[in-house]
């Protein structure tokens, strides 16, 4: 699922020199000097909260040399690195950072800081696994799943318009590379290493998981990709990023084609490192997975990804026996971050539970969706209240709006949009009106629509079902009763 933004808005204390502004986009284009190292604060020194570590060199963002990686001091002896999503490409019309809406990040914007997210870097979740973890988040801007370490000039030629060229860095290793040197200076003998990625970060986690696992061989070791295994890597072999070239450089990475995928990079990642465990959660439906096979010249029908997901975990389990997967319903993307990592519930198995057993080391099951249209969810007693709250604030005469402008609900307002009833009740039984924190949200939502890519870039599913021509308040309490009854058998059903 697309990550969801927390409204704790904390600044991060930023250590950084003087940046280059890189290429434009023109044919005389060239990549620029790199700027000097930076010196960046040792473990020891850094204080309460996330800190920008803007480390120079050879680091770079697609057409700007303003890469940054966060650190979070936290235990010593547990650390945890987050790979975070940011797309992908290698054709001109997909890279051209100027288009309205490429499909990669090109930059690292404030919007990209972790302490704008949820998820495992919750802190204040009494739940969190990782809460007392050392944190290090390396932001993907660079267009080439962390996995790159070349620059390629593309061009653009169009009816009507002169030729354009431009330069891209694919520098992601250069990236993360610094972070692994800034890691490898400050802790010395870490005994446990989460490595996490979400969507494109997903494709690079087994591959520094095992670059770390091969640097602390005394460590216990994990690598989980959120949402990537049911596809990517189509583009690893046309050479744009220096694939498979800048991968064999590295020990025990030699022999690496880059013809299978994710799927070759798990198998790899897993030989000759038994103090590593590699672990996969995906979506059933992914829409970002059907997008991404579009662009790389394989269409996929929806109804075919699950299989493919599928085929893809049963070839790296033939080559890694310890391998497992957690496939969820629905047609979300990417759940490390955002809310429903403690929400969702698949086949009786908590997501919170199944990732917070391999940070401690023990074996989890495969788990797999059986109806796989919508995501199974983890319900209390304080949803079924909201539920009806929400129940009662709409059947009051006169107590529906018809239209939802997507603004701030009102306070006192007497009549009240779907979304806004639900988020009077969530204040009303909570005290708080953290909404997304809740599975009866997610319930309704996956009820009248997609939740995923249009939630992000369009109305959202609440306000759209809402709206919707010819409406009435009856279709919305009949939701909203469905939502009810369903969390009602989940808890009468529940030991």
């Amino acid at each position: 699922m697309t990550p969801m933004l927390s409204t704790r808005k904390m600044p991060a204390i930023v250590y950084s020199l003087p940046l280059l502004v890189a290429v434009t986009s023109s044919a005389s284009a060239q990549t620029p000097s790199s700027p000097a190292r930076a010196t960046l604060p040792m473990f020891a020194e850094l204080g309460d909260g996330w800190h920008a570590m803007v480390p120079g060199r050879e680091t770079s963002c697609a057409v700007t040399r303003d890469f940054r990686f966060y650190a979070r001091r936290g235990d010593p002896t547990r650390l945890l690195l987050y790979l975070t999503g940011g797309g992908a490409c290698s054709t001109g019309k997909d890279c051209d950072p100027t288009a309205e809406d490429p499909p990669y990040a090109h930059r690292v914007g404030p919007n990209r800081e972790p302490s704008r997210f949820g998820g495992i870097l919750d802190l204040r979740n009494p739940e969190n696994p990782f809460a007392g973890y050392s944190m290090v988040w390396v932001p993907a801007c660079t267009g080439d799943v962390h996995l790159g370490d070349r620059d390629a000039t593309y061009t653009i030629e169009s009816a009507g318009a002169p030729r354009r060229q431009f330069t891209i860095h694919h520098r992601g290793q250069q990236n993360v590379g610094a972070a692994l040197e800034w890691i490898r200076a400050n802790f010395p003998a870490p005994r446990e290493i989460f490595v996490a990625g979400s969507s494109a970060g997903a494709i690079g986690t087994p591959f520094y998981a095992n670059l770390l696992a091969q640097h602390y061989p005394q460590a216990r070791v994990a690598g989980l990709g959120d949402d990537a295994g049911g596809g990517g890597g189509q583009a690893m072999a046309r050479g744009t990023w220096g694939l498979p070239d800048v991968l064999r450089r590295h020990a025990g990475w030699e022999d690496t084609d880059g013809t299978k995928g994710v799927v070759g990079i798990y198998t790899n990642a897993a030989r000759g490192v038994p103090n590593l465990r590699l672990y996969q959660f995906d979506h059933a439906y992914d829409w970002s997975r059907r997008l991404y096979r579009e662009l790389a010249g394989t269409p996929t029908p929806f109804a075919e990804l699950p299989a493919l997901l599928r085929a893809n975990r049963a070839a790296i389990r033939a080559e890694v026996p310890s391998f497992r997967g957690y496939t969820a319903g629905g047609h979300g993307h990417t759940i490390l971050v955002g809310p429903m990592f403690y929400l969702d519930r698949t086949r009786g198995y908590r997501l919170r539970d199944w990732v917070a057993a391999i940070a401690a080391g023990d074996t989890v099951p495969n788990v797999e969706c059986t109806d796989c249209a919508r995501p199974e969810l983890a319900y209390d007693s304080v949803d079924l209240r909201i539920a009806e709250r929400t129940i009662e604030l709409l059947s009051r005469p006169g107590g529906w709006a018809s239209r939802d402008d997507a603004a701030a609900c009102p306070a006192e307002a007497t009549r009240l949009t779907l979304r806004c009833a639900l988020e009077r009740a969530t204040r009303d039984v909570t005290g708080a009106a953290d909404v997304v924190a809740h599975s009866v949200r997610w319930d309704i939502a996956f009820s009248v629509g997609t939740v995923g890519y249009r939630e992000t870039f369009a109305e959202p599913p609440l306000v759209a079902w809402n709206n919707k021509p010819n409406a009435n308040v009856r279709e919305m309490l009949s939701v909203l009763e469905a939502t009810r009854d369903r969390i009602r058998k989940a808890l009468g059903a529940r030991p």
